[in-house]
């Protein structure tokens, strides 16, 4: 499954800005987003909605496909599991899973406390 991958956007926006000579300011002007917005996926911590996007893309001439990335579907677990060497570094990573599904719990059990 492919997703949009914010460092991709981060990289063509930032790089069509420089390659260009625009400042932040130009491309406000440009692709009439906020440059608050613009700096922010520049910065890789905005993914923009769909209108936003498209007014990127029409302004940038970006295609979607060259912004995604593939979605690594393996979990955590079972990496970590593939890098166990010994039967005590198996048992102790079963453990500390354990643990962390018993905390997740109670945080979750918590928090449904607490907003009653």
């Amino acid at each position: 499954m492919k997703i949009l991958s914010t460092k991709k956007l981060s990289e063509t926006v930032n790089r069509f800005r420089k390659e260009n000579g625009f400042t932040i300011e130009d491309l406000e002007n440009i692709i009439r987003l906020d440059k608050k917005i613009l700096h922010r996926i520049e910065c890789g911590d905005f993914i923009p909605s769909m209108n936003q996007y498209a007014a990127l893309a029409n302004a940038l001439d970006l295609k979607l496909e060259d912004l995604t990335v593939e979605k690594d579907k393996s979990n955590s677990f079972a990496k970590l599991m593939d890098k166990v060497k010994t039967a005590n570094e198996k048992e102790g990573l079963e453990k500390l899973f354990s643990m962390m599904i018993a905390l997740k719990q109670q945080i979750h059990l918590r928090q449904t406390i607490n907003n009653k």
